[in-house]
C-alpha cells in the first residue's frame, strides 16, 4: 500500500480511503467513525465522520462520506463492533456469552448484568472494557458459578507430595537434626585443614 499525504492530518502515511475532503489514513479513519457530537450542518447528534473545509465536523448525510453505521439490530448510529453491532448490543451479547444461557443469567448475577445493560453508547463502550478484563472476567463468574469454585484449600503438603512423585522419588528430605559447626570434623575434632593450619599432625580417618 502506497503512502500519501492524509487530508486530516496532513502526515504521509497508508490511506485507508478516500472521501469527500480527500484520502484519509488509518488513524483519522478510526476517530471518524467513533467521532459522535452535533452535526454543524444538520445540528443533530450523530456520528461526525465527515469534515468540512473550516474543519468543523459534519454527520454521515451532510458529509457525504461513503460509511454505514447504522446497527444491523437496534438501528442507531454508532461505531460498530464486529458483526456490525452498536456498542449497547455487543455488551448485551458478551454478557449472555460470559454468564447467561438463553438469554436468562443465573439468579446470583442477573441483577449485575441487568444493571450493567444500558441504552447510553459512551456507559456502553466504558462496561465493554471493564468486562474485556480477566480479573473482572474471573470475580463475575465465581458469582455466577459458585459451583465452579474449589471446596476445599489447596494444602502446601499435597503439593510438595505431588512434586516428589513426579521427580521419581529423586528428592530426598533433609535431616531434621542441626547442621554440624563449621569446622568440626569427624568424631568432633577439627578438620584436615584446620589441624594443618594449627601445625598438627594430619588427620587420618
Amino acid at each position: 500500500m502506497s503512502s500519501r499525504a492524509c487530508g486530516r492530518c496532513g502526515q504521509q502515511r497508508p490511506i485507508t480511503a478516500n472521501w469527500r475532503d480527500g484520502p484519509v489514513c488509518a488513524t483519522c479513519y478510526c476517530q471518524a467513525k467513533w467521532r459522535r457530537g452535533v452535526c454543524a450542518q444538520c445540528a443533530t447528534e450523530r456520528p461526525l465522520p465527515g469534515q468540512r473545509s473550516d474543519g468543523a465536523w459534519l454527520c454521515v448525510d451532510c458529509g457525504r462520506v461513503p460509511l454505514d453505521l447504522v446497527c444491523r439490530r437496534c438501528s442507531r448510529e454508532a461505531y460498530l463492533h464486529k458483526d456490525h453491532l452498536c456498542q449497547c448490543c455487543e455488551l448485551d451479547d458478551l454478557l449472555v456469552k460470559l454468564f447467561g444461557k438463553a438469554g436468562a443469567f443465573p439468579p446470583a448475577i442477573a441483577p449485575i448484568a441487568q444493571a450493567m445493560r444500558t441504552t447510553s453508547l459512551k456507559e456502553a463502550a466504558s462496561a465493554l472494557v471493564t468486562l474485556r478484563r480477566p480479573v473482572i472476567k474471573d470475580v463475575l463468574s465465581g458469582i455466577a458459578l459458585p459451583a465452579t469454585r474449589p471446596s476445599t484449600p489447596i494444602r502446601i503438603g499435597s503439593v510438595r507430595a505431588r512434586r516428589r512423585s513426579l521427580s521419581g522419588g529423586r528428592a530426598r528430605r533433609r535431616s531434621p537434626g542441626r547442621l554440624p559447626r563449621r569446622g568440626a570434623g569427624p568424631a568432633g575434632g577439627a578438620t584436615p585443614g584446620a589441624r594443618r593450619r594449627e601445625g598438627a599432625a594430619p588427620w587420618r580417618g
